[in-house]
């Protein structure tokens, strides 16, 4: 006769081994993923095949370094070690426009929004210049500014010094009021799109209008010394980033500037334009993967001298390196792709690049 005490045990022997099978459920699993783990660290699967799509691949040419010296190195990272670094990295190619017969008109078009409309001067088959009218504007400082009508990147030049009122730094803005003077320069002229600040379509390496900074300088001597504090200065640096590209940073020749800048002065009325560069690398959707040096190869090329080294304002030679890492080298002239670096930072402004792509997939 079955009873409520057969019930109670029948109960507690079914809790019985489902607990033990569930149990051993758990256990098994975590064997597996331990095996699974072990084995991956042992036997790690192997890094993608590259598809060297653009065959062998020619670095822009790095300047000179800033210093001569011979250092030595020693690691000093967060880890003690250098870091891993991906097999393969993805490169770009950068976009060409093709030559336009409305291309000398359509930069007209675009400079004279800004206030540059006696020209066009032929400086070369591709160079212009145009300059601006002073009769007829508040802005007192006569400029000029040129551009490649392939590509229209360009510059804006003048002599700060000419004007009483923007040596002595009448009028000039405050670091935000540059910062909208300088954006509203470039999107007068087309140089700017909305989509850096609303929801409109994005590309790689277009303006990160999050990425911009400022510097200021006081005019001195007949040039440019950086100032200690917006009361002594007479020029405010406004410094536009591109975007990063896969989450991996762009770094240009000058730590802490880039290749689009704006200089924003005071004036007899307001702030204006002082001078401006614009050289914007366009990133295509075209792209294949190469191979790179690991962080202690690249390291070694550091250590034989193999480096561009773009900053260094110490005076010692053994130099202690912080961080490590892959990123773009973008150069003020023109380039076929976005070419890896492997940057090295160290103590007292130090930056060294690295090229990232192994020796035989770049033309020498």
């Amino acid at each position: 006769m079955f009873t409520l005490t057969n019930a109670s045990s029948e109960t507690k022997t079914i809790l019985k081994w489902g607990g033990i099978i569930l149990g051993a459920a758990v256990v098994i699993f975590i064997i597996f993923r331990v095996v699974l783990f072990l084995g991956q660290a042992i036997f790690p699967p192997p890094p993608p095949k590259p598809t060297l799509g653009f065959e062998k691949l020619t670095y822009p040419k790095f300047p000179r370094s800033v210093t001569g010296k011979t250092f030595t190195y020693y690691i000093n990272t967060v880890t003690g070690d250098l870091p891993q670094l991906p097999a393969v990295a993805k490169i770009n190619r950068i976009e060409f426009p093709k030559p336009d017969l409305l291309s000398l008109k359509n930069a007209g078009d675009r400079v004279a929004k800004v206030g540059f409309t006696k020209g066009p001067v032929k400086i070369s088959n591709t160079l212009y210049e145009w300059t601006n009218d002073t009769e007829n504007s508040t802005n007192t400082l006569k400029k000029k500014i040129r551009v490649n009508i392939l590509n229209f990147n360009f510059n804006v030049t003048s002599d700060p010094f000419s004007n009483p009122d923007v040596v002595a730094g009448k009028n000039l803005p405050t670091k935000e009021g540059a910062i909208s003077s300088a954006e509203n320069f470039l999107k007068s002229s087309g140089y700017l799109k909305n989509s850096d600040r609303e929801n409109e379509e994005e590309k790689e390496g277009d303006i990160d209008l999050t990425k911009t900074q400022t510097k200021i300088y006081s005019l001195q001597n007949g040039g440019f010394i950086e100032a200690s504090s917006i009361s002594s200065a007479q020029v405010i640096q406004v410094i536009f980033s591109q975007k990063d590209i896969d989450d991996i940073p762009i770094v240009y020749k000058k730590p802490g500037q880039s290749n689009i800048d704006v200089l924003i002065v005071g004036g007899s009325f307001q702030g204006q334009v002082l001078a401006a560069n614009y050289t914007l690398h366009a990133v295509s959707d075209a792209s294949s993967t190469y191979p790179i040096l690991t962080s202690q190869q690249a390291f070694e090329e550091l250590k034989k001298g193999n480096a561009f080294i773009a900053s260094y304002n110490g005076n010692q030679t053994n130099i202690s390196i912080k961080k490590v890492y892959l990123a773009y080298f973008f150069s003020d002239q023109a380039q076929e792709y976005t070419m890896p670096v492997i940057v090295f930072e160290g103590d007292e402004g130090f930056f060294a690049y690295v090229r990232a792509v192994t020796d035989e997939w770049v033309n020498k």
